[in-house]
């Protein structure tokens, strides 16, 4: 245990998890090995049924769990040392603050977990620091199952290791047993490719385009697609378009926690393309309000924009954006980011993951800009399925082995050369 190893001659450490209860399965296992190396300060041993735990050592180093979840807590002395314990479950932001809290006495921080449902900072900074980090110094490290020898002492030939390897699908074995820092198989993104649809030339703002109808310059529309939130990020999305072929670009966005409508919309009015707004889509939930006027009509009294709802299902937002992530015909994206003003969008894209290794249902979480963009994606270009659709994956067969996608290609190339 690294802690046991750095702890002796120190002053504090803490141990941090995504709560209380995660944090005390470390803390268990530290204080056996401290008690079995007689370390333990007698009686000072905290261990209450809930909360926080402490412990102080032979010559005063005292340990203490902390919550990431209570992160308005993690504040108070200058740790030695922290160890995030389920890391990938903790926020990146907490992860900077806990960065400046070992500032002042040089230390260090360690952070352990498994990948099956890690955020997307997680994964990211297990994959760059493989190799070093020089602003962090830091480097990553993936400890594959077959490393505990204790429980399969074949190693990587263990006869269970190549069992699982038979049965299990090659991304959720690489993932869960082999530790490597995959895109998880729980992503709802898999089409979306930050190389290809972040693209800063294509989703500026444009403020004139030349009308078709007079070939005079004129106004582009911006419309904007907005969830509104409190806890959760309040977010609106800058969206303008082109048509033949239909394409969509995210100029801008805002993201914002705890201010109300009109707050929201001064601060749309203050940015360059406010002027050109001409409609947008918000959440069917805003039409109503627990108290006082309902979003959409705050909208409408404070910034003069009239918003459209209407209730999208879950499948077919999803049906929608994916054929703007990549067309399913031609298989070209329709849908560009700018990665410098819409930087919650592109996490969101890489964020947003299912409950479970089937994907039927979505974590609702780390979607907020992008559900707002599916609404106004039907609105706009209205269902790329009939709303009553049935999955037609029983179809591909018939089309041996050619995707569905290939298979349209082709009937598109022979209609053309009859």
């Amino acid at each position: 245990m690294e802690l046991v190893a750095r702890c002796i001659g120190k002053d504090l450490f803490w141990i941090v998890g995504p709560d209380y209860e995660q944090a005390r399965a470390e803390f268990s296992y530290f204080v056996q090995a401290m008690t079995a190396l007689e370390m333990i300060e007698p009686d000072s041993l905290n261990w209450p049924k809930e909360g926080s735990c402490d412990v102080t050592l032979l010559g005063g180093t005292q340990i203490i769990t902390k919550s990431a979840y209570a992160s308005e807590k993690l504040g108070s002395y200058a740790p030695d040392g922290i160890l995030v314990v389920e890391a990938g479950q903790v926020e990146w932001d907490v992860i900077e603050m806990l960065r400046g809290r070992v500032g002042p006495k040089r230390g260090w921080i360690m952070m352990t977990g498994t990948l099956e449902k890690a955020q997307t900072w997680y994964r990211e900074k297990a994959k760059a620091w493989r190799f070093g980090n020089t602003e962090w110094e830091a480097k990553s490290y993936s400890l594959p199952s077959w490393g505990n020898l204790s429980i399969y002492p074949g190693g990587r030939l263990d006869p269970e290791i190549k069992a699982m390897e038979l049965v299990l699908r090659k991304e959720v074995f690489a993932e869960k047993i082999a530790g490597e820092p995959l895109q998880s198989v729980l992503a709802v993104w898999g089409e979306f490719d930050e190389r290809v649809h972040c693209d800063r030339e294509r989703a500026r703002f444009v403020r004139e385009a030349t009308s078709p109808l007079t070939g005079k310059p004129m106004p582009k529309p911006v419309m904007l697609a907005i969830d509104p939130g409190w806890d959760d990020p309040y977010a609106v999305v800058a969206l303008q378009w082109d048509t033949q072929p239909n394409r969509a670009y995210a100029i801008d966005m805002l993201y914002r926690r705890h201010l109300q409508t009109p707050d929201i919309v001064a601060l749309c009015q203050a940015r360059p393309w406010w002027p050109n707004v001409r409609g947008g889509v918000i959440d069917v939930a805003a039409r109503h309000h627990g108290s006082g006027r309902p979003h959409i009509e705050e909208w409408l009294y404070s910034g003069g924009i009239a918003l459209a709802s209407q209730p999208v299902g879950i499948e077919a937002g999803l049906v929608r954006m994916r054929s703007f992530l990549r067309e399913p015909i031609t298989e070209k994206p329709r849908l560009f980011i700018n990665p410098d003003t819409c930087q919650e969008l592109v996490s969101e894209f890489k964020a947003e993951s299912y409950q479970d290794y089937e994907h039927t249902k979505l974590i609702d979480a780390d979607n907020h800009a992008r559900k707002a963009i599916s609404y106004w994606l039907v609105h706009m270009f209205g269902y790329s399925q009939p709303r009553n659709f049935k999955r037609v994956d029983n179809i591909v067969p018939l089309f041996g082995d050619q995707t569905v996608a290939q298979y349209l290609r082709n009937m598109k190339k022979t209609a053309v050369s009859v």
